[in-house]
Parts: structure tokens; sequence; C-alpha cells
């Protein structure tokens, strides 16, 4: 078998489509991956492997603006790695696995396009992947620890977080505050339209002041997981957290038994505050660097307001 590896060309997505569902990720119309692929930055880049005509692998680049020093730059997502059953195994150590061959053609249009950076947030089964080979010479790791607030016994009364119409403006605009008031120095730019695009399908919630919107969260309907949360200060963002849980402990029909996060730096203090306590669940983030002009830290993901989202 001889594969080849090249960037995704319209002719291919019908095979695309197939593979999804040979991978056992369901079926996708190409209608909503047209949606999915197309971001407010551009669309994503889609690296294929073939055999012959036959699509038998994916990996996907989504460009993202990151805010940083001297910023902000061009860094892009990588995600949704799909192999055929007929090409896997072997190990992801050697730079000929397909994973990797599928990755390093993805490094190389991104360096054609002009992009500064990349990351990503794998499953922590990829963490052995990361620590040796192809990925650890472009990527540095962070495991972060899990939280979770039980649901069934309801918060103290207090401040509610409301069930949100939408994302407007106003979210998008806690962002460079709650950045500057957190101990990240870099992290994913949250723009009206970069919010619609990640944020659509989970669950929002606005902590508001009168008319002025103080922090928000989502969460994963399937599961409680929140994807983001942005408020301009500590003390709101821990109040947002709270807010969100005692809305959800008023709702018999919660999807839901708990609330879960990623005790990133940004979030941790917030996170004790509003009653989380620890999760069997360890998260990983990683992040590296395309481009001189990408500061040191934008590629430590120590320094990231790292969230799901992202």
């Amino acid at each position: 078998m001889s594969l080849t590896f090249r960037p995704l060309q319209d002719r291919d997505v019908p095979g695309l489509l197939a593979l999804w569902e040979a991978a056992g990720w369901g079926t996708l119309d190409e209608a909503t991956w047209r949606t999915w692929a197309t971001t407010p930055h551009g669309p994503a880049l889609v690296v294929v492997g073939l055999d012959g005509e036959d699509v038998v692998g994916q990996i996907t680049f989504t460009p993202a603006l990151l805010d940083a020093e001297g910023g902000p730059y061009t860094a892009a997502r990588v995600a949704a790695p799909a192999l055929h059953p007929s090409i896997r195994g072997g190990s992801t150590r050697s730079r000929s696995h397909p994973i990797n061959r599928l990755f390093l053609a993805g490094v190389e249009a991104a360096l054609a396009a002009g992009w500064d950076g990349i990351y990503t947030l794998p499953d922590r089964a990829w963490l052995p992947a990361f620590r040796v080979g192809v990925l650890a010479d472009h990527f540095t790791t962070l495991a972060v620890e899990g939280a979770r607030l039980d649901l069934g016994e309801p918060p103290p009364d207090g401040e509610r977080a409301a069930e949100s119409d939408g994302v407007t403006d106003a979210h998008a605009a806690l962002w460079a505050g709650a950045l500057r008031a957190s101990p990240a120095s870099c992290g994913i730019r949250r723009t009206t339209a970069w919010l619609r695009y990640r944020l659509g399908g989970h669950d929002l919630f606005d902590l508001r002041d009168g008319d002025g919107l103080r922090g928000y969260a989502a969460v994963r309907r399937s599961d409680g997981l929140v994807m983001d949360a942005v408020a301009a200060s500590e003390a709101d963002l821990a109040a947002t957290f709270r807010g969100v849980a005692r809305t959800l402990a008023d709702r018999p029909d919660r999807p839901y038994p708990a609330l879960k996060a990623m005790r990133t730096a940004p979030w941790r203090g917030a996170l004790a505050e509003a009653g989380f306590t620890d999760d069997d669940y360890t998260f990983v983030v990683a992040a590296g660097s395309l481009s001189d002009r990408l500061p040191p830290s934008a590629a430590d993901p120590a320094s990231w307001y790292a969230v799901p989202a992202d």
C-alpha cells in the first residue's frame, strides 16, 4: 500500500464523509461538514491521506486568532485525526506512521499559509504520543487536572446565571479584560463570530448586573463540561460558576448531574471559590510555534487561557 498525503480537494469530500463513518464517528452530511469547516478566520485546513483515490485518513488545522504579546497571531487548532481501520496500527513514535505523516503535511501547508502557531486539546489517551516522536518535536504539553461540582444539592441562595438568548458583542467584549486579569499571557481571541462558531449547540448562561454582562459560561449538553467561561475578574468568574450551578440545580430536567471543568490557572481560584472539587479526569493542552514572530510564552501551554472550546 502506497499512501499519499495532501490538502483536501473538493473531489475528496464524499470520500472524507465515508471515512468519518468508517472511523466510527457516525454519519455526517456534506452541508453540515462544510459549515463546520468554514470558520470566521477562513476555511479549515484539512489534510487527507489517500490510498489511490480512496480517502483513508484526515486531520484538520482550524485557524484562530491568538492574543499574545505583539499579537494577534494566527494559530491553528490541530484536531480530528482519523484513520481508516485498514491503516491503523503501528507505533506513533515512527515518523512514517500515517498520523504523523498527516500532521507533517498539515504543518507544511500551515507554514505555506503563513500561520504562526499550533495548539491542540487531545484526548488524554494521546498523551504518550506527545511525549516521544514527531508530536513531541512540535508541541509542549501540559496535563491539567479536572474538577467537578455535583448539582444534587443546590448551592446557597445567591445570584443566578440566566440562560442566555445567545452570543452578542457584549460576550466578546469581556475577553480583553478577562485575559489581563488572569495569570495567563495568551489565549484564543473571543470575537462575536468566533464565539458563535465555537459555542453553538452548547448551553450558554449569563451573569448580569442590571443591563450589564459580568460573565458567561458555556456548558456542553451531553455531559456538563464547561466549554468556555469568561468574566472581567476572578470574583465575577466564581460568581458565574456558582450562578450556573444554582440555575441548573433548580431545573428538574437538567441533562447532567454535575458541572465539570478544566482546572487551568485562569480558572483554578474561581472553581475552588465556587465549590468545585477534584475529578479523576485529566485534560491535555499542547502548543507549539511555527514562526519566529510568535513569543516563546505562546508556545507554552502553561501560559494559555486554555478552555475546551478553543
